[in-house]
């Protein structure tokens, strides 16, 4: 059925969405991973929930997952290729800016003239 999707909480913080042929292979793929990722397994794998939309194209967050993600009145909805991601919008951004940091970092230490720069430009 086209309108039935998996949710799961991912081990950053979020959930993922996916219509259910693409659950079907991600599953497979992760569960054939080696016995050193048993704890992503459990949490990946072991907390998925099918999900239904009703007819006006909605559903319900159960509240275990909405509790795993930090999810209160406001979702953030990221379309990320052949799923979704749901954030806490709050924490979203804290993510976004400390991977922001984090790259231009890394690019600073690998290109030296490039620290000139980026200390004259504030995010």
């Amino acid at each position: 059925c086209a309108d039935q999707l998996v949710l799961t909480e991912h081990p950053d913080g979020f959930l993922l969405l996916m219509p259910e042929p693409k659950w079907q292979s991600f599953a497979a793929q992760f569960a054939a991973a080696g016995q050193g990722s048993q704890w992503l397994k459990r949490i990946i794998l072991g907390g998925a929930c099918p999900v239904q939309l009703d007819s006006a194209k909605r559903f319900l967050l159960p509240a275990e997952l909405r509790a795993a993600a930090g999810l209160d009145k406001q979702v953030l909805l990221l379309g990320v290729g052949e799923y979704f991601e749901l954030w806490n919008p709050e924490d979203y951004a804290a993510q976004r800016s400390r991977q922001r940091a984090a790259r231009l970092a890394e690019a600073a230490a690998q290109e030296p003239s490039l620290q000139m720069s980026l200390q004259e430009v504030r995010w």
